[in-house]
């Protein structure tokens, strides 16, 4: 069960690599920081967005599900349909 829908559309998300990463915040200087670090990364990503549907369960760096709040990762595996 998606328990608030504006995760469904409103998490942000960008691209490093093959590997999509979720954002935890964004720092002083405009830069995504990811639930895996705690810190931004050097170089550039390759995409960005928000929403759900592109986050596929194969190429989600399974650090920052791991790591993210577990209200936000049940409504992801809700919307995705994955078992966590």
């Amino acid at each position: 069960m998606v328990t608030d829908e504006a995760d469904v559309h409103e998490t942000r998300w960008f691209q490093q690599g093959a590997k999509m990463r979720i954002v935890r915040e964004v720092d002083d200087d405009g830069y995504n920081v990811p639930w895996c670090r705690g810190s931004r990364f050097a170089q550039l990503q390759k995409d960005e967005g928000t929403g759900f549907s592109p986050l596929v369960h194969d190429h989600t760096w399974q650090r920052c599900l791991a790591r993210m709040p577990r209200s936000l990762m049940a409504a992801l595996s809700d919307f995705a349909g994955w078992k966590y």
